[in-house]
C-alpha cells in the first residue's frame, strides 16, 4: 500500500475480516489503515452482514463509519541468504513465549504484532530442524544465523549385464539403521558420507554394498549380477485349463514370486547348483494359476 501511495495511486481499501486470528486481524487492519480505509470485524453471519453494511456506509460517508479499534501493527521483511551470498526462498514459523504466532517467509510481507522477543523455527529438510530466538526492534536490522547441516543431492542407477537400466527402490543404512529411502532415477537429499546401500528385489536381490557420497548431484552406478530367463508355453493343443497369458517366477530358496511377462527376457540373479538353488515358473490365465 505504501508503494502505491508513493506512486500516487489513490486507492482506499475497506476490509471486512471474518473468523480471523489476532495475528491475521493485525495484518488486515494494517492494510486498511495504510490505505486510508477502515477495518470491520465479523464473527458470525449476522455480524458479517452488519460489517458489510458499515463498509458500504464508509464508502459513501466515511465519517459515519464505526471501525474496530485495533492497535498499530508491524510488518516483518525476511531476506534469506546462504554463506555464498545467494538469495533463496525460506519459510518457517514465528513463536512468542512458546505460542505460535503464524507462518513467515521470505518474498512475502509478514505481519508482526509488535517488536519484542521471538523464536524463529524452520525445517528446510529432514536433516535440519532449526530454532533461534532474537529480539526484534522497530526500524533495526536483525541478522539471524542458522547453522545448517550440509546436504547434497544424490542419484543411484542400476544397470543389468546387457546395459539396460532398471528402476527400483533402495535404502541407505548407517550404523545399523535405515536413514534414507532412495528410488533410482529420482534425486534424494542426503548428508555426505559413507553408507550401506540395500535393495531387496525378488528376482535380483542386491548384496549390501558400501558407497561413498561426496559431491552434489553425483550418480552412483550399481552393476547387477543377473542372468536372463524367458518363459514360453507350448502350442494351444497342450493340456492347459485355459490359454496361459501370464506367469510368475519364484525363487525356491527366497520364497515368494514375482509377476513375469511371457516371451520376454527377465533378469534374475544367478543360482548355484544345489537342491535349494532353484526357480520354477507357474502359468496362469484370467488371474488364476494353471
Amino acid at each position: 500500500m505504501r508503494e502505491w501511495q508513493d506512486s500516487k495511486v489513490n486507492i482506499r481499501v475497506h476490509v471486512v475480516g471474518v473468523g480471523l486470528t489476532d495475528f491475521e486481524r493485525q495484518a488486515m487492519a494494517c492494510i486498511a489503515r495504510v490505505s486510508g480505509g477502515q477495518y470491520f470485524d465479523a464473527d458470525s453471519a449476522d455480524g458479517f452482514a452488519e460489517a458489510l453494511t458499515q463498509a458500504s456506509a464508509a464508502i459513501e460517508q466515511p465519517s459515519a463509519a464505526k471501525p474496530v479499534d485495533i492497535d498499530q501493527g508491524y510488518s516483518l521483511r525476511i531476506v534469506a541468504i546462504d554463506d555464498q551470498g545467494r538469495s533463496y526462498i525460506a519459510k518457517g514459523k514465528l513463536l512468542q513465549a512458546g505460542a505460535e504466532i503464524g507462518e513467515v517467509g521470505s518474498h512475502r510481507r509478514n505481519a508482526l504484532p509488535a517488536p519484542g522477543d521471538y523464536e524463529f523455527r524452520a525445517s528446510p529438510n529432514d536433516d535440519n530442524t532449526l530454532s533461534l530466538t532474537e529480539s526484534l526492534i522497530e526500524g533495526e536490522h536483525t541478522e539471524l544465523v542458522f547453522e545448517l547441516i550440509t546436504t547434497i543431492h544424490f542419484y543411484v542407477r542400476y544397470t543389468l549385464p546387457n546395459g539396460d537400466q532398471i528402476r527400483r527402490g533402495s535404502e541407505l543404512w548407517l550404523d545399523g539403521e535405515k536413514v534414507y529411502s532412495v528410488f533410482s532415477g529420482n534425486p534424494t537429499r542426503v548428508r555426505p558420507g559413507v553408507y550401506e546401500l540395500r535393495s531387496d528385489d525378488q528376482n535380483t536381490p542386491l548384496t549390501p554394498t558400501q558407497i561413498e557420497i561426496r559431491t552434489d548431484g553425483e550418480t552412483t552406478e550399481v552393476l547387477l549380477d543377473a542372468d536372463f530367463v524367458k518363459i514360453s508355453y507350448g502350442p494351444p493343443e497342450q493340456d492347459y485349463v485355459g490359454t496361459p497369458d501370464r506367469a510368475w517366477l519364484e525363487s525356491i530358496d527366497r520364497g515368494n514370486s514375482k509377476y513375469a511377462n511371457l516371451n520376454k527376457a527377465i533378469p534374475a540373479a544367478p543360482v548355484s547348483r544345489g537342491p535349494k538353488a532353484q526357480r520354477h515358473a507357474a502359468a496362469g490365465h484370467c488371474g488364476k494359476g494353471a
